[in-house]
Parts: C-alpha cells; structure tokens; sequence
C-alpha cells in the first residue's frame, strides 16, 4: 500500500519490519522445534528407534525456520513491488537447481561421501531455502533503493 501511495521509504520500513518480525517468530518457532523435537516424533509413533532418528531430523527442521521466513517475507514484499516474474525465476532456480540436486547429491550418492539419506535431502532443502532467501533479499533490496531513487524529484 506505501508504493501505491508513493511512499517507498515507507515500504521499504514495512519489508524490514516484516522481516524482523519474521525473524522473531522464526527464532522463537525453532526453540520450540528443538526444545519439543521427541515430543514432536513421539505423537506420530512409541518406537523409541524411530524417535531417536526423527528426533535428529527435526533439528533440520528447526533450522530451516530463519531461511524461509527470509524468503517468504522477500517474496511477498516484492509481489507488493509488482516483482513477480524475477521472484518466480529464482526461488525455482533455488528450489530445483539448487535445493533438489544438492538433497540428491548429499542423500543419494557418494559423491561428497557416503550418502547421508534424510539428513542430506534435508541439508538440500536448507540449500535450497537459504539461496532463495539470499537471492531475493538482494533483490528485495535493489528494488526498493531503485523506487526511491526514482521517486526524488530531479534536481
């Protein structure tokens, strides 16, 4: 609504409100993953075995949590800059070029080593993630500097 209004100082402030408060719930979402992760394994089975392994899985998905609270407040910041196309293109570059072949690599072969299984199909989603949220906060970025550089009155 700030750009629609031709305030970009303004928008610019509600992304990286929308992004520390994302960052906030992000941080206070993994403690819980981490503080609650048998818990969490143990509502889905009593096998001790399969706690004990899902329990270590979940701090992936503990982790995961700052990443994609990055890109997803990028994301919709940069729909609201009417940037979709680019936004598109990178978080599928992120997503299959880079997420899915490095879970692949990581889980399924020995190229790196030997295959980690779950945990390096989940070390390719953090890839993945994580690229997404660089790329798109950077920009996220060069497009707001760009609104307000256009928005100053000549002179």
């Amino acid at each position: 609504q700030a750009l629609g209004a031709g305030n970009p100082w303004q928008a610019r402030f509600a992304a990286k409100v929308g992004l520390g408060a994302a960052l906030v719930f992000a941080a206070f979402s993994a403690s819980l993953i981490l503080l609650l992760r048998e818990q969490i394994a143990s509502i889905y089975t009593p096998d001790q075995a399969v706690i004990q392994i899902a329990s270590m899985l979940i701090v992936y998905a503990a982790l995961y949590q700052f990443s994609d609270a990055i890109q997803v407040i990028c994301a919709g910041a940069l729909r609201g800059y009417q940037d979709t196309r680019v936004t598109m293109i990178l978080t599928l570059f992120a997503y299959w070029g880079i997420g899915l072949p490095v879970g692949y690599l990581l889980g399924l072969t020995d190229w790196f080593g030997p295959a980690s299984g779950p945990s390096g199909l989940w070390e390719g989603l953090i890839a993945g993630l994580s690229c997404a949220a660089l790329m798109l906060s950077i920009r996220l970025t060069l497009s707001a500097r760009r609104r307000i550089r256009n928005s100053r009155p000549a002179g």
